[in-house]
């Protein structure tokens, strides 16, 4: 089922046809039927299609990120062949099983998926990207920093997520959440990246590696952290937040190898940084803005016990896999040995 609020962008691509939904969520207004569109399955799609004007429909694909850097023929191509469609509050998109002769694509929007398993219900993203704070300003901005890109409020469900980027997080917290590889990013260090769907309550149980979280987080148990950066603090008008990394369950878990913020609750650690060696130490970052080169990415400056702080001696936090530090350290023992008597090497960044 769906429910959003305007607008709403879905992208419709059949054999030869392209079909530009735009909704603005009028439930019980009908439009006629254009015969000559494309129809989805009946049991998939359900709604009325009207025209657009061909530049109404031109200015729409222009906007669109997804079409950035298309040609002017494109975009007009595009444009002819668009038709409208309006959805109501709920419509299921698609079930599964349906043929997928159809793409959907969502600029703003807010879906409840569902799949039931043996085992019970389970939502799995691989290589997936919701955008954080929704969307982008022209200025490449977040529109809605700490707005919940996916929330899960169903119990007793597993949720998992690899090598995706996302924005805010709200699990239920019955529910078990394993993150790996993965960037999750409410906009602001400040702002909530993690919690549960209920007022000021926990998100699921967690086990998270090799990731990159900016935000705050209200973990029901923490049951492994390993490898993961944790860029949080509070804000001066909190007033419900107890620490800006809070584990509630603090007998059971493990938290190894991570930088976590200062005045954190958290269950045992191991080798964490800051620590008594490296009181004050932070991240800097080359970028924290969503779409640049270095986003996410360490910056040489920042302390060799965090470039260097991960359980194999690489960086923490999402670039971990990369194994950086050990690249480097290889390139310059080679440098050394092949070097011509007399001559100096160095290495330089790309990002």
């Amino acid at each position: 089922s769906l429910g959003c609020t305007p607008p709403i962008l879905i992208i419709l691509c059949h054999p030869g046809r392209f079909a530009l939904c735009w909704s603005r969520m009028d439930a019980g207004r009908d439009f006629g039927c254009n015969p000559d569109t494309p129809q989805a399955t009946d049991h998939t799609l359900s709604g009325t299609w009207m025209s657009k004007s061909q530049s109404q429909a031109l200015r729409i694909w222009r906007g669109a990120a997804l079409f950035e850097g298309a040609s002017e023929a494109t975009l007009a191509a595009l444009a002819a062949a668009s038709t409208a469609m309006r959805w109501n509050v709920g419509e299921m998109l698609f079930q599964r099983g349906d043929e997928g002769s159809s793409v959907i694509g969502l600029s703003t929007w807010r879906v409840k998926l569902s799949l039931v398993t043996r085992q019970g219900r389970e939502l799995v993203l691989r290589h997936c990207t919701l955008v954080p704070g929704l969307k982008l300003n022209p200025d490449g901005s977040p529109v809605a920093p700490g707005k919940p890109c996916l929330v899960v409020d169903h119990a007793f469900t597993r949720v998992m997520l690899e090598q995706c980027i996302v924005g805010s997080l709200r699990i239920d917290a019955d529910t078990t959440i394993s993150l790996t590889d993965c960037i999750v990013d409410a906009g602001s260090p400040e702002v909530s990246a993690y919690e549960g769907t209920v007022a000021d309550g926990p998100g699921a149980e967690m086990t998270i590696k090799d990731c990159t979280v900016i935000g705050k987080l209200h973990v029901r148990l923490m049951r492994l952290a390993s490898d993961t950066l944790f860029f949080a603090q509070l804000a001066a008008t909190d007033t419900t937040w107890a620490a800006p990394l809070w584990v509630e369950r603090k007998q059971q878990g493990c938290v190894r190898f991570c930088f976590t913020p200062e005045g954190s609750l958290l269950p045992q650690h191991f080798q964490c940084v800051p620590d008594n060696r490296h009181p004050n130490v932070l991240p800097h970052f080359t970028s924290l803005r969503y779409g640049d080169p270095g986003y996410a990415q360490l910056r040489s400056a920042s302390d060799q016990a965090i470039r260097e702080g991960a359980s194999d001696g690489g960086e923490i936090g999402v670039m971990h896999p990369l194994h950086q530090p050990q690249r480097e350290t290889n390139l310059r023992i080679r440098l050394d040995e092949y070097l011509r008597f007399g001559l100096h090497a160095g290495i330089f960044y790309v990002t």
